[in-house]
């Protein structure tokens, strides 16, 4: 991470690593490393695509900067942008100019690099929109040029570009959906609908930076990379109407040592600095049970074990099979067994890699008057991305239960979509609304919602019934019952209006499955 060479010597039966030829590496000094060392201009491509796999790319003509539009003279695409980084960027301690919701995942993210990159580093981002995507690139300067790399920079031809190569930080990438009021109010001329927020640690000393966009298909720019083999690039992706990789990682768990300690004599785990032995050593291993921890080895929780061999998994693991503890008439159902206590605490959960929320929060986010449009994915009312919600975490603590973010996201949108459809449709009306648009936009597709809607398109709903997120819904739905009781009802010509009242229920009825059973008893 210095810039310093290493030889590495093959052997059998190890890890090969390429390295510089190692039949002479006791006979170089350090002085002739320094001089066989050698560096290309860097710069980064831009592939700009109308989905993941598309195989050429989509032609650029006009782009922003900043507030600046940009566009080609003629008939042929742009092909580059070149940008002075002291002019054209900003300090990303300075997001006075974005969303609120951009500012804060940029000041999220400036505050983690500045915990982890602490000396000797500049932090700037560049503000850029295609069409209606937003694409924001955080870019992380080093000052210091590393000692090996300072004779060779003497008389490097591009100094402005900086020496060495262009990175991702993966930790401190990622995509979200922006809330929009008005349509009419989106594409280049207004505001993004998307942004994608890629963090980049830059060559050394950069000051400027080549953005070159590609045109055609990508088999062929990959064929003349290879021809000059250029190792001075680094591409870059951006999806029209947005798309999150999945290897972004920002978001997903947080990264905080904690002192932890064992106390077996209770038979429960506090904490321990080797999490994994701590566990075995409170409870041992249990074959009929499956045994949950995060990235880092730590212990979360313990669900029973049906129809899988395996009685440990990480928590993406077990998201990914699709397993769920928390309603027990939806499919996919693990009777929750034990659970971690440091999951009760606000505090400790950052440690744990885990948001925690109580139900009260739930319903306050739900009371915040939008449009039932929001709801959808990347919306101001889909909670499990919102930045008052999960953030985009995969896993949360409900007043120390964990949840799938996404299960839990289902509740705002039963009570919001209900307030909004009661004040015209009735209370009969609005629940069979609910109900009916849980299905129609089961896989968060709009355009694919709306054609269900109107019967182009079959629902699934045998398919669909007794899957978490719709048991879910139910149970946002019979709390958004309890909550709202009509008032008044108003008779005109065209319409009725009903007038209703909040009764203000207690949250904590949210933490009873949709069936009214204690999800888990401490």
């Amino acid at each position: 991470d210095k810039g310093f060479p290493i030889i590495c010597t093959p052997k059998e039966n190890t890890f090969k690593i390429n390295a510089p030829a190692p039949s002479n590496a006791r006979a170089q000094s350090k002085e002739a490393l320094e001089s066989s060392i050698s560096f290309s201009k860097p710069f980064l491509r831009l592939h700009y695509k109308s989905h993941s796999y598309q195989k050429d790319n989509l032609p650029i003509y006009r782009v922003k900067c900043n507030d600046s539009i940009m566009e080609s003279s003629n008939d042929t695409p742009l092909d580059s942008l070149s940008i002075d980084i002291a002019k054209d960027t900003k300090e990303l301690s300075d997001t006075s100019n974005l969303s609120s919701s951009l500012q804060d995942i940029l000041s999220s993210i400036y505050t983690s690099l500045k915990d982890t990159y602490t000396k000797g580093y500049k932090y700037h981002y560049l503000s850029l929109q295609l069409d209606s995507n937003a694409l924001i690139l955080i870019l992380l300067i080093p000052q210091t040029i590393p000692k090996v790399f300072k004779e060779v920079y003497k008389n490097y031809e591009y100094k402005d570009y900086g020496i060495g190569n262009y990175h991702y930080l993966y930790d401190y990438c990622t995509h979200i959906m922006l809330d929009i009021q008005d349509y009419t109010q989106v594409g280049l001329a207004h505001n993004p609908s998307n942004a994608t927020i890629l963090t980049l640690h830059t060559p050394y000393k950069a000051q400027r930076l080549e953005l070159q966009l590609a045109n055609g298909l990508d088999s062929i720019l990959e064929s003349k990379d290879r021809e000059q083999n250029l190792d001075s690039l680094l591409t870059l992706k951006i999806i029209n109407g947005g798309y999150k990789e999945k290897y972004w990682s920002f978001g997903e768990e947080v990264e905080e040592e904690t002192e932890e300690k064992i106390d077996i004599s209770q038979g429960i785990l506090i904490a321990s600095n080797d999490d994994t032995l701590a566990y075995e050593l409170a409870f041992g291993e249990r074959n009929d049970t499956i045994q949950i921890f995060n990235k880092k080895g730590i212990y979360l929780f313990s669900i029973e074990r049906k129809g899988i061999t395996e009685t440990r998994l990480t928590v993406r693991q077990l998201y990914n099979k699709g397993i769920q503890w928390f309603e027990s008439s939806a499919e996919n159902y693990h009777k929750l067994l034990d659970v971690n206590p440091d999951l009760q605490d606000k505090t400790k959960c950052k440690g744990l890699g885990v948001l925690y929320f109580t139900w009260r929060d739930i319903v306050e986010f739900a009371e915040v008057d939008r449009f039932s449009s929001s709801f959808q994915s990347g919306g101001s009312g889909d909670w499990k991305q919102s930045p008052k919600g999960a953030r985009g975490f995969i896993l949360v603590s409900m007043e120390g239960i964990p949840y799938w973010a996404d299960a839990v996201g289902q509740i705002p949108y039963a009570i919001g979509v209900y307030r909004n459809l009661l004040s015209y449709a009735g209370p009969k009306d609005a629940k069979r609304g609910v109900i009916d648009n849980k299905y129609y936009f089961y896989d968060g597709d709009p355009i694919k919602g709306k054609m269900r809607q109107i019967g182009i398109l079959s629902i699934p709903k045998d398919e669909l019934a007794d899957n978490y997120d719709n048991k879910m819904v139910d149970r946002g739905l019979n709390f958004a019952i309890r909550k709202y009781k009509i008032k008044e009802k108003r008779v005109y010509p065209t319409h009725n209006d009903w007038i209703f009242i909040d009764l203000k229920p207690n949250p904590s009825l949210l933490a009873l499955d949709s069936d009214g059973r204690e999800v888990y008893a401490w």
